[in-house]
């Protein structure tokens, strides 16, 4: 080999070398998405883009400019102005049309700017400073440090923008997140990550595995997309049942070609067959009256309607190219003779934009029925969580707000009655730190105060009376390490115990799993059912059998 040769190959391990011992010295990164496995995080994914995986990069695809449509990962990593926050990328732009058709987005819950990247070069999408670089023709490893009203970006580790003081633009209802993809509905985007990793005060939430706890599967078809189980428990035989969205398109409001499955079990949850759901009893009056409630859901219109549905005041979703959804109105159903005839009729409220049913009704000793809900009174508010009550058998319904706090959203509530009379919901926040907040009535429903943060991040939430009295908490944790998790209260919901906190199941591979329904069996043994995907897997219907210790 000439000497020359050897030399330059001597020089190479050497700036390899370095580079290691530099990266090795870089204080510890929260948080890697090195795409091996979808990013854990959530995210806005609109009809018309899409993101794969292949040979150690995600690409991001964002051929639509159509309204609603985009592709972008979002991760709330709780930054704050008085904190340095640190976001790197490494990428390649394969093409960008429009403002954010490829982009890397921080805010701090006060602040936020975007890096805008073009064939040509970046801006930023607020403070308008510009680079100039061919983003095309390699990777680039971008690093954007933010920390009160100053922001500097690095390319390939040189100081590219000193944005000293032009960190100034406000952050959209206060959140504090990164984003990465396709930020625009206007734009259009293809773009190579390799990876994503930030460094920031979140810090993770970890559970010990319950002693002795056994994983079930319930259903698990290749390539066949398994969400949203629903769980229903016999006592006097012990039977489960669970009922689920099975096909379609990975998506939570596109159910196109996907059909209902309906399990049952006769052994406590250890294995499981296809049959019958158990019926849903529904509320009971006197003389034989009978109720049930339920929100409509998603409604689908062609796509012209779009503007006809939001000048009615509705917030529109898309759903497929070419069609739209609003998810707004409940009903009762209703029946005088014990079941065999039912009447049916739209509950009469005031107009909500978005109104959608929590985890969960109740029904009080006195007769009192209460059903959750929770959305938007207008298109582009935060979501709230409301309630219906009827204190006559369904004849009249109220719709109380049971928590609201401006900046966050507070949806998905679940209610239970305290030993003591006392009503408590637990709600999603689902955007800042994630965490569950709550709320009580004294008055069987009929107010609601003590609007409060749990301090448990996750969601969305289940609550179970145990037969000890105490009350379990069950939520899908969608931050790494992603999984299941469990919090027990021993004063109903005075306080939650942080310190103990149980991880159902781990290793998950994407941040959409989740929706935990438990129950307990006479043997005091608990059966938690929910939804979980594997790395580089398809989601499937699970189920842990534990002991609460």
């Amino acid at each position: 080999m000439p000497d020359h040769h050897r030399w330059l190959r001597a020089l190479a391990v050497a700036l390899i070398a370095l580079s290691a011992v530099a990266r090795a010295q870089d204080p510890a990164w929260t948080q890697t998405f090195d795409m091996s496995r979808d990013p854990a995080c959530g995210g806005w994914f609109g009809a018309g883009t899409r993101h794969e995986l292949a040979d150690g990069v995600m690409r991001v695809v964002d051929g639509s400019s159509e309204g609603g449509c985009g592709h972008c990962f979002i991760v709330d990593w709780e930054a704050n102005p008085e904190t340095e926050a640190t976001a790197e990328a490494r990428l390649k732009v394969v093409s960008s049309q429009g403002d954010a058709g490829v982009a890397l987005w921080v805010s701090n819950g006060v602040n936020e700017e975007g890096i805008q990247f073009t064939t040509d070069g970046l801006n930023l999408a607020f403070a308008g400073t510009k680079y100039a670089l061919d983003t095309t023709a390699d990777f680039h490893v971008y690093r954007v440090t933010i920390q009160g009203l100053d922001l500097k970006l690095y390319v390939d580790g040189k100081l590219a923008v000193d944005g000293a003081g032009k960190f100034t633009h406000v952050a959209h209802q206060g959140r504090s997140q990164l984003g990465f993809g396709s930020a625009s509905s206007a734009a259009r985007g293809e773009s190579l990550w390799d990876y994503v990793r930030f460094r920031s005060p979140l810090r993770p939430q970890l559970g010990a595995a319950p002693p002795g706890a056994e994983q079930v599967t319930i259903f698990r078809e290749p390539d066949t997309y398994a969400v949203f189980p629903g769980l229903a428990h016999d006592p006097a035989t012990g039977r489960l049942s669970v009922a689920f969205r099975a096909g379609g398109p990975r998506s939570h409001i596109d159910g196109k070609g996907s059909r209902t499955v309906t399990m049952v079990s006769d052994d406590g949850g250890k294995t499981w067959r296809e049959g019958p759901m158990l019926p849903s009893p529904p509320f009971t009056g006197p003389n034989g009256v009978q109720v049930r409630v339920r929100c409509k859901w998603w409604q689908e219109h062609p796509a012209e309607e779009r503007q006809a549905l939001k000048d009615k005041g509705y917030l529109v979703q898309d759903v497929r190219p070419g069609v739209v959804a609003i998810c707004a109105g409940a009903v009762c159903d209703r029946s005088t003779d014990g079941g065999k005839t039912w009447t049916s009729r739209d509950i009469e409220m005031p107009f909500m934009a978005c109104l959608a049913s929590g985890m969960n009704s109740q029904q009080l000793a006195d007769g009192t029925i209460l059903f959750p809900t929770y959305g938007s009174v207008k298109d582009g508010d935060h979501d709230s969580s409301w309630l219906l009550r009827s204190t006559d058998c369904g004849l009249s319904w109220q719709h109380i707000l049971v928590g609201l706090k401006p900046g966050l959203h507070l949806n998905e509530p679940a209610i239970i009655e305290c030993q003591n009379g006392r009503l408590l919901t637990v709600m999603r926040t689902g955007m800042g730190n994630d965490h569950l907040w709550q709320a009580v009535s004294d008055d069987r429903g009929a107010t609601w105060h003590g609007l409060e943060d749990t301090g448990l991040k996750g969601h969305p939430p289940d609550l179970l009376r145990l037969r000890d009295g105490r009350i379990l908490l069950s939520y899908g944790y969608r931050h790494d390490p992603l999984g299941i998790h469990c919090a027990v209260s021993s004063d109903e919901g005075e306080s939650w115990d942080l310190e103990h906190l149980w991880t159902l199941r781990g290793g998950g591979g994407s941040f959409d799993l989740g929706y935990p329904h438990s129950v307990q069996l006479k043997d005091g043994a608990v059966v938690t059912v929910y939804y979980f995907v594997e790395p580089g897997g398809m989601q499937f219907i699970a189920a842990t059998r534990w002991r609460v210790p």
